[in-house]
């Protein structure tokens, strides 16, 4: 399997006092076939870029998204911007297409790097799902181009007690398994403004029809 990046930081919003404001936004990976589709919405999902009313809880709208981004591998900022002023950073993560293709079983499987807070993993309601989702992470039949499901998520830590670092999630299809993990500790507040190099990557051996 592929070995990747997971990145649980400290939530540390951006604090706008005079505008009634708070932000924050997430660092995330993509690959140079992502970047011709990019837009705005795109950017903004995929950051979990989000600012609201600390009060109230009340969300309101990110207004522009600044970048700058080519296809080589790399790290490109990304700033959001409410109408108020209030502005947050992030880095988006251009890195060779992470996916693992298994002809034995037909099957290719995708999935990226993940970077999410303490709260976001505790406050998840279907940690499973919703890991899924942040890592994009998707399997296809090789023959058809179908969806393959995949059909267990597995991480090593207590959502409830998870503290700040670098943890393991293996995505599984009936075929074969894609893992997500590091091999580096990240300190406290780092994660946002990382850059990576090949060196953090590492070739597994493929676990094939094993649970």
């Amino acid at each position: 399997s592929i070995k990747v990046k997971m990145t649980v930081d400290e939530d540390k919003p951006v604090v706008n006092e005079a505008a009634g404001e708070m932000m924050s936004a997430d660092d995330f990976y993509l690959d140079a076939e992502d970047i011709d589709t990019l837009t705005d919405a795109i950017i903004i999902d995929r950051a979990d870029a989000q600012a609201w009313n600390p009060e109230t809880d009340e969300r309101i709208s990110i207004s522009r998204v600044e970048y700058e981004i080519s296809k080589q591998n790399g790290t490109y900022p990304v700033t959001f911007f409410t109408s108020a002023g209030t502005c947050v950073t992030s880095n988006m993560i251009v890195d060779d297409v992470n996916r693992d293709v298994n002809e034995d079983y037909g099957e290719e499987i995708y999935a990226v790097n993940i970077f999410k807070t303490v709260d976001d993993i505790q406050e998840s309601i279907a940690l499973k799902t919703d890991l899924k989702i942040w890592a994009n992470a998707v399997a296809f039949d090789l023959e058809d181009g179908s969806p393959v499901e995949i059909t267990d998520v597995i991480y090593d830590f207590d959502p409830e007690t998870i503290t700040p670092g670098e943890y393991y999630v293996t995505f599984k299809t009936t075929g074969y398994t894609y893992r997500v993990d590091t091999t580096d500790k990240t300190d406290v507040g780092a994660a946002v403004g990382l850059a990576f190099t090949p060196e953090d990557l590492h070739i597994m051996s493929k676990t094939q029809g094993e649970d």
